[in-house]
């Protein structure tokens, strides 16, 4: 009895030891290629480390079907360079099964660090790179579109339920995945590594940069449009990235005055609250204005757009009334810009005393 208790922890011991032996080696394997269908006959194991495995000659013309274990996909080389993708348990048809020349645990990579498909490792595809780290908007043909990733060795890829790395996250690292429950087609944006890219602008409600309203992870220049009721006329405050810059508009579709926004501004007199439109990049908004020759304007005006102009002949001292459009301009006495000069802002302005029919230049 004595003796039945010594050797009992010992037993338990060796057996617990040779599970975690069996568990660990199984671990270590990827798959295996079976010589007949149905997963039958003798086989070759893949290691989880293959990276590309040559198939002896004498095996090329004898695999008939696949397994491959969760959490992993197989690539079949075949004998003219072309490929395919398993990531199931799969017989293989009769018009295939002799050609294959070598296997590897994972998708082909090529120079791309990862890979999006619309299908289990097929169909529609989206590529990230050294060159090409961030999509902060899907393609319309890919954006909730996506069920299968996969993603090099060494790289890590951080995806978002929505555009502009908003929303639900979730980071896939060395490996080849298939998207379910929640995450089959919710993906709306992604990048490479953990950190995000800095955000072009963030918009505040108060002065001091309180009340975030909206950031902006673009960095497409020329991308804006006009902001919805929730932001339009409520930003007090900016913060656009170093080295980047706004443009933005008191009215929407990118018109009225406009302003260049860099670095932290704190909005001040007509621009606080009055933000309906923007630009990423400098637009500056040359002013334009409507010359006339009489004080009630009329149907003949000479439109002024911007820049600077000496008057013609034809209306050198002759201008009674302007209508400044958008922005300001400043009007002189005498061409070339010289002489006495007056600043005119947006609106009808109708020349009185000095200045009826003194205008010679305008900038």
């Amino acid at each position: 009895m004595k003796r039945n208790q010594f050797l009992y922890p010992i037993a338990v011991s060796v057996f617990l030891s040779t599970c975690s032996f069996s568990l660990r080696a199984e671990a270590a394997i990827a798959g295996y290629l079976y010589e007949h269908s149905n997963f039958r006959g003798r086989r070759i194991t893949v290691q989880t480390s293959t990276n590309r495995q040559s198939i002896s000659y004498s095996w090329r013309r004898k695999i008939s079907s696949v397994r491959v274990n969760p959490g992993h996909v197989f690539t079949l080389h075949l004998k003219h360079g072309s490929y395919r993708i398993i990531h199931k348990n799969t017989n293989l048809p009769k018009r295939t099964n002799d050609y294959f020349v070598a296997v590897s645990n994972g998708v082909p990579m090529g120079s791309d660090h990862a890979k999006l498909y619309a299908h289990h490792f097929s169909g529609n595809r989206l590529t990230l790179s050294h060159s090409k780290r961030y999509i902060p908007i899907f393609p319309t043909s890919s954006n909730d579109n996506m069920s299968s990733i996969c993603v090099r060795r060494g790289q890590l890829l951080t995806i978002y339920e929505h555009n502009y790395y908003q929303g639900r996250s979730r980071r896939i690292s060395g490996t080849c995945v298939k998207l379910n429950g929640f995450w089959n087609d919710r993906i709306s944006s992604c990048h490479l590594g953990t950190v995000k890219p800095p955000p072009t602008f963030r918009f505040f409600r108060s002065r001091g940069f309180r009340g975030h309203l909206l950031t902006k992870y673009t960095l497409t220049r020329g991308w804006g449009g006009d902001l919805i009721s929730k932001y339009n006329d409520k930003i007090s405050s900016v913060i656009v990235a170093p080295g980047k810059a706004i443009t933005v508009y008191r009215h929407s579709r990118f018109r009225g005055a406009s302003r260049v926004l860099r670095g932290r501004v704190n909005l001040s007199g007509i621009w606080n609250n009055s933000i309906s439109s923007y630009k990423i990049g400098v637009y500056p908004n040359k002013p334009i204005a409507i010359v006339y020759k009489h004080h009630s304007g009329g149907p003949l005006g000479v439109i002024y757009n911007g820049g600077g102009a000496t008057l013609t002949s034809k209306w050198n001292d002759q201008i009674s009334s302007i209508k400044v459009l958008r922005g300001s301009i400043r009007v002189y006495e005498h061409a070339y810009y010289r002489g006495r000069s007056r600043r005119l802002g947006v609106g009808m302005h109708r020349l009185r005393g000095f200045w009826n029919d003194r205008i010679s230049s305008i900038r």
